[in-house]
């Protein structure tokens, strides 16, 4: 645990104080008022399409959620 608390993003089960702070100052430099951090650009890929549906569900209703990629 010691050395897991070096490291700046170790996984999204565990957090430590660099990225805590880190957080913080994203959120008071931007809009956001939470920070979510992905270990690849893969994961982060995931999390904004799932955003994007979810908003689109939420603002439009579920018959405006799909997304087409090619």
């Amino acid at each position: 645990n010691e050395q897991a608390s070096k490291f700046w993003h170790t996984g999204n089960g565990y957090t430590n104080e660099p990225v805590l702070q880190l957080a913080k100052k994203l959120i008071d430099a931007t809009f956001a008022d939470r920070v979510f951090f992905c270990n690849s650009g893969a994961e982060a890929n995931e999390a904004a399409l799932k955003l994007a549906r979810k908003f689109a569900h939420d603002r439009y209703g579920s018959h405006k959620s799909g997304i087409v990629a090619v």
